[in-house]
């Protein structure tokens, strides 16, 4: 039975985690945004003019819970045809395999959304309080989905230092991608497409707010599930 329960609420414990989650933007602050210069951006035959860079956002279990602001989160936009939303209009979504949009290159965007991040300080913080540098990882991981991205004047705008991608520079300081490393990310997919951003988490995941049902919930969940099995394993 102890074994039952323990597979019981491992299954509740996965469940949790790729439950849907409800998220909109926070705005220019609170808890804030890098947001820096102007782009146009074309992806998927369509060209829109967009401001590049790290989002604050706010994301729960429900849109209540979002709306109170509980937990903050960093991200990096991976829909530039898509709007962020407002605390009145939050938008669900759900945890994804970031392989889906970015396929081989999924683990180079993993490492891009943690460069600017420090994991060893809680709640994790970026590195580089610069939008700047930070709008630059945004227009890399849209490089990364296929798009053209040009300045307003139409001419080309200059991301990585070398072909290849795996190079590039912030700052003063040039970044070399490990692919022998696996980089950590929450990836977060809208249910409805339209309604909101696929948003990558900047510091893949460490140290930040993540919204979980309460251990109490939990528990009851478990104990439903592990009494199911044991009908099952009666009959």
């Amino acid at each position: 039975m102890k074994k039952l329960f323990a597979t019981a609420l491992a299954a509740v414990v996965v469940a949790a985690q790729s439950q849907a989650v409800w998220v909109y933007w926070g705005g220019s602050s609170d808890p804030g945004s890098y947001l820096s210069g102007t782009y146009k951006v074309t992806y998927s035959s369509q060209t829109v003019t967009v401001t590049s860079g790290l989002l604050g956002v706010y994301l729960g279990l429900t849109p209540s819970q979002a709306q109170s602001k509980v937990f903050s989160w960093w991200a990096y936009c991976l829909s530039p045809l898509e709007v962020v939303g407002t605390p009145q209009n939050p938008w669900e979504a759900n945890t994804a395999n970031l392989g889906s949009l970015l396929g081989g290159d999924a683990n180079k965007g993993a490492w891009l959304a943690n460069i600017l991040f420090d994991s060893t300080i809680f709640p994790q913080q970026y590195k580089y309080p610069f939008a700047a540098q930070h709008a630059k990882v945004q227009l890399a991981l849209w490089d990364l989905m296929g798009a053209t991205i040009t300045d307003t004047s139409n001419n080309p705008v200059a991301i990585w230092d070398d072909v290849a991608k795996t190079q590039i520079t912030l700052g003063s300081t040039t970044y070399t991608y490990d692919p022998s490393q696996t980089y950590g990310y929450v990836y977060l997919d809208p249910v409805n497409r339209g309604q909101g951003q696929r948003l990558l988490q900047g510091g893949g995941g460490g140290g930040q707010n993540y919204p979980v049902p309460e251990p109490v919930t939990m528990g009851f969940a478990a104990l439903g599930l592990a009494a199911a099995l044991r009908k099952r394993r009666n009959r």
